[in-house]
């Protein structure tokens, strides 16, 4: 489905979701340059395969949801950051990252992937440092010590991703073994 369709009707997107088996997904597109990308997976809350989800991604209730479908949407497609939309506090439908969310952002950008991910991470880096020089602003030079802390914090915040990046992939590979079973 493309992602201007998806965002067009909120009842058919629920409906898509709704007519969904518990282990399939909706993929959503958008294109680049005349390639396709997958920015986000849409589909119907199943606690045996979204369960994990409820800590990391963003819970928003239904009608804010269907409100701003396109605004929810884009923050997922280039921030990665997925939804779990609820109906009175109960999880209906998630909304992924897709599979190529990353390489899209990347490719509207004109830079290839991996010169995208350096940004993200220099940026966090940057952050961390801005966020040091802050306390500390009337002094002429960042000390070399303030700039290792803020460092640290970044390689921290990398290490919580590949933790999420590992549930992830023990949860795809559940999904292939489940899918390859059948």
């Amino acid at each position: 489905m493309k992602a201007v369709a998806f965002t067009r009707d909120w009842k058919l997107a629920r409906q898509k979701a709704m007519n969904l088996a518990d282990d399939e997904y909706l993929s959503i597109y958008a294109q680049h340059s005349g390639v396709k990308y997958e920015v986000a997976r849409w589909s119907h809350f199943t606690d045996d395969f979204d369960r994990v989800k409820i800590d990391f991604y963003l819970p928003v209730p239904t009608r804010v949801f269907g409100e701003r479908l396109a605004e929810q949407l884009e923050h997922t497609s280039k921030t990665g950051i997925g939804k779990i939309v609820l109906f009175r506090d109960t999880p209906r439908y998630v909304l992924d990252p897709g599979g190529r969310w990353l390489s899209y952002q990347a490719a509207c950008f004109g830079v290839p992937r991996s010169r995208y991910l350096e940004a993200i991470r220099a940026t966090r880096t940057v952050q961390h440092i801005l966020d040091k020089q802050e306390k500390q602003f009337r002094k002429e030079s960042m000390p070399l010590k303030i700039r290792a802390e803020a460092a640290e914090e970044a390689l921290a915040d990398l290490e919580i991703d590949r933790g999420l990046l590992e549930g992830e992939v023990s949860h795809l590979r559940r999904e292939v073994a489940r899918n390859g079973a059948e």
